[in-house]
């Protein structure tokens, strides 16, 4: 059946893509918000390290992801994140509304996000066949980077129309929409191969996630991935900075649209790429991704914008691929808990980067930090290159637990 005519994955979809619309406009806002309260590009780092802070203790939820259904998982965090979200615009029609206040809301909205996404990628082989995984997940990456790029470009001029407060009113839409839509999920039961480990404690269950990634080959995947993870979030931290040095919000806009573009046409690109050796792509792919960066630093803002967007390709299609090859490796009944982790450990990184380059743009010129931001995928493309595992790991269909030579007994694998 295509994967078209089924209805629990066309559910999820529409659901990834409206509660997408609201992570995407709360975490512009918060950035462009605490800079417009304090023109201070510190504060602006800060919201960002506080936003991704959350990313690392991603683990911490993965037992109870694995635990818990994931339809019911994704309706509460919806509700959950719709609440705190109005928050923000009701302290401001009263005049109470403080960068504090949003400094201590974003983090909540973000650990609310540590429960959802698991719970979605959890979700998402329960929807489809085996063969249409890369499918599946290249249709995640549209959902998130379209909506990336419709609301990161009218988000720089709702911005400068209306305020950034405005866009919190959307987002507490969004968040309600996507309650309702998951609400309609019908996801089947465990199977019984999924109940075949003994019922453990959370404290084990947590330890297992990192025992599968340190007792096998993921490990040395996510390598690379923590460097330039805080490439990102340095470079995430300066970009408020670095726009308003040219046009504004509405250059703001522009750029994010920019780098979302690059990462939806990357992950439209992978169900083409996905017989391609995945080490050769990621090689070649951030090598090429570097040099699009540090070209696009000497160009004019509009050709800086298209080659930056441009070095942003390999990003989509690593995401995409990467997803699928955890979901093909990792057995359903400790996929939420080895996802979490893994999220965790990659994710390290960008907190601290977002802290070091607000703290930076503050004492010097955001455009040499944005420059050396670059460098990043660099490193990243020239250890896949450089490693003998990693650069000769096979296309995504022929992976399997035994490729990254999981820590599973026989029968559990499914």
């Amino acid at each position: 059946m295509s994967i078209w005519y089924q209805q629990n994955f066309m559910l999820l979809l529409f659901g990834r893509l409206i509660t997408n619309i609201g992570d995407s406009l709360y975490f512009i806002a918060a950035a462009w918000l605490v800079f417009d309260i304090t023109g201070d590009p510190f504060f602006s780092g800060l919201a960002s390290f506080l936003t991704l802070l959350p990313k690392n203790l991603q683990f911490l939820a993965g037992p109870f992801i694995d635990r818990w259904p994931p339809a019911k998982t994704m309706r509460i965090t919806q509700l959950l994140q719709c609440i705190l979200v109005v928050i923000i615009p009701v302290l401001d029609l009263f005049e109470l509304l403080t960068a504090g206040a949003v400094l201590i809301i974003m983090p909540l909205l973000a650990m609310l996000d540590q429960f959802m996404y698991p719970a979605q990628e959890k979700a998402l082989p329960l929807t489809v066949l085996p063969h249409q995984l890369v499918q599946g997940n290249s249709l995640f990456a549209l959902a998130h980077q379209g909506t990336d790029i419709l609301f990161t470009a009218l988000s720089g001029i709702l911005i400068s129309i209306f305020g950034a407060v405005f866009l919190y009113w959307i987002d507490a839409f969004s968040f309600l929409i996507a309650f309702i839509l998951f609400s309609s999920l019908q996801l089947p039961g465990k199977s019984a191969a999924q109940y075949r480990e003994p019922r453990t404690g959370y404290a084990s269950d947590l330890k297992q996630g990192f025992y599968i990634i340190f007792r096998s080959k993921f490990w040395i995947m996510l390598i690379g991935a923590l460097t330039v993870n805080g490439t990102i979030g340095i470079m995430y931290a300066v970009l408020p900075a670095f726009a308003d040095a040219f046009q504004g919000p509405k250059f703001y806009g522009f750029l994010l649209t920019a780098v979302s573009a690059g990462v939806l046409v990357g992950a439209l690109a992978a169900p083409l790429c996905a017989r391609l050796p995945l080490g050769k792509i990621y090689a070649c792919g951030f090598l090429l991704s570097s040099l699009c960066w540090l070209l696009a630093m000497q160009l004019p803002p509009v050709a800086f914008a298209v080659l930056f967007g441009i070095a942003w390709l390999p990003v989509g299609l690593s995401n995409v691929l990467f997803a699928s090859v955890i979901q093909s490796a990792v057995p359903n009944y400790i996929l939420g808990r080895t996802r979490a982790a893994i999220s965790s450990i990659v994710t390290l990184f960008m907190p601290a980067g977002a802290l070091a380059g607000g703290i930076l743009a503050s004492w010097t010129s955001p455009y040499w930090i944005l420059f050396s931001t670059g460098f990043g995928f660099f490193i990243l493309g020239g250890f896949w290159l450089f490693h003998p595992f990693l650069y000769s790991l096979p296309p995504v269909p022929a992976i399997t637990a035994d490729t990254f030579r999981l820590p599973l007994d026989k029968d559990q694998q499914l």
